[in-house]
């Protein structure tokens, strides 16, 4: 997974790295007739070229709320086939306050064959100009598999133990801005 990442990166920074305004383009790589060597592109326009600071000046206004909406499939060896459905909320906690970050609350949960599922929910509220962040996350689940024993002589045997294990889980997270982006606060974990 860590080289899939960074393969994507350097995709990234591969294809935003804009070409040099002063370097010569080779006379082969122009066709008779045309203007360019490339096609107008709004990404590498002559403007998206140039280092100078952004036309547009973005002010601070009101955060838009928004919902997310995912539903992930799954498929692997201890639970076959499932879904994690996720919901999100998007949203600024006091509409006046333009300084603080936007407020999110999450939903989920994970339905799978074997009869394992899990459920969870929480969220990070920013408030009065993002001096306080409460955090909370509780969630609780039961999981069923497989275990084939240990080496390939166990997993060729074809014999298995079915495993079945539940638990809960709950965090609590309360900071305060101490100054500038320095936050302290107590956090419980069970």
């Amino acid at each position: 997974m860590r080289l899939f990442g960074s393969m994507v990166l350097l995709s990234v920074v591969l294809l935003a790295r804009a070409p040099d305004s002063n370097a010569q383009t080779p006379e082969s790589d122009v066709r008779p007739g045309a203007t360019s060597s490339l096609p107008e592109s709004p990404v590498f326009s002559p403007a998206a070229t140039t280092l100078s600071t952004p036309t547009h000046n973005h002010a601070k206004g009101p955060v838009k709320s928004e919902w997310i909406f995912a539903p992930i499939p799954f498929s692997n060896q201890a639970f076959t086939f499932g879904l994690i459905p996720v919901v999100e909320r998007v949203f600024a906690f006091d509409k006046q306050d333009t300084d603080s970050p936007p407020s999110t609350l999450i939903f989920g949960g994970m339905i799978a064959q074997r009869k394992s599922w899990a459920f969870a929910g929480g969220g990070r509220l920013h408030l009065h100009r993002d001096r306080f962040r409460p955090t909370g996350f509780a969630g609780h689940g039961s999981v069923t598999y497989e275990i084939f024993g240990t080496g390939n002589d166990d997993g060729e045997a074809g014999q298995s133990v079915l495993i079945h294990q539940g638990g809960d889980m709950v965090m609590g997270e309360f900071l305060v801005r101490l100054f500038s982006k320095f936050y302290a606060g107590p956090r419980y974990n069970y």
